[in-house]
């Protein structure tokens, strides 16, 4: 990462905002070497990033040719104007922001226990209230377990990019946090938090 300022290596903040994030962009090289990306719902858990899929796709296709993916999310906060800054002169304007990329290998699950734990923890983080029969590979679900594909991440790096204006002085991001507090939108208050939590000023 060249702006090394910008850069977070606690595991806890990354793996926090792993956790808060609910979808992720997955890259890779496809068959003719061309860039191919795609969007998907993740779950980070027992320390791999897994997400499912239809059986198949261009995707599936890749990854089973070429299984190496350069994962991307990030959490937007926010819009920071020039004059925030200066009443008059055009500076910095543009998002604050907290990202997560890493590489690693994706790997098909065909362990139906591992895949029904995994699809329990899908379900658990994005309908948290419950509202469904738990996923074991029984007679409810053989169905749906034998027609979906879990695929796990193994992560070979992980860096993460928390972008508050960190190089400012103290004075320039303590006005910061004044002007999101005097904005006051509730994107502001969860910057300010955020902010204050990681310590970013």
């Amino acid at each position: 990462m060249r702006r090394n300022e910008f850069e977070i290596t606690e595991k806890a903040k990354i793996e926090k905002l792993l956790n808060d994030s609910s979808f992720c962009t997955l890259s890779f090289v496809d068959f003719n070497n061309k860039p191919y990306a795609t969007t998907v719902n993740f779950v980070y858990h027992n320390k791999h990033i897994y997400f499912h899929s239809a059986n198949s796709g261009k995707k599936i296709d890749i990854i089973k040719t070429k299984p190496l993916v350069y994962f991307t999310t990030f959490k937007a906060y926010s819009q920071i104007p020039s004059y925030f800054k200066s009443e008059d002169i055009a500076c910095f304007a543009g998002q604050l922001f907290a990202s997560i990329h890493a590489i690693g290998v994706v790997n098909i699950i065909k362990n139906d226990d591992l895949k029904s734990q995994i699809l329990m923890a899908l379900m658990n983080k994005f309908q948290p209230e419950g509202g469904f029969e738990p996923i074991y590979p029984n007679n409810l679900y053989k169905e749906m377990l034998d027609k979906v594909l879990v695929l796990e991440i193994d992560i070979n790096s992980i860096s993460a990019k928390f972008r508050f204006n960190q190089r400012e002085s103290y004075e320039n991001k303590s006005n910061l946090l004044k002007n999101l507090k005097k904005r006051g939108k509730k994107i502001d208050l969860e910057t300010i938090k955020f902010i204050q939590e990681n310590d970013l000023y």
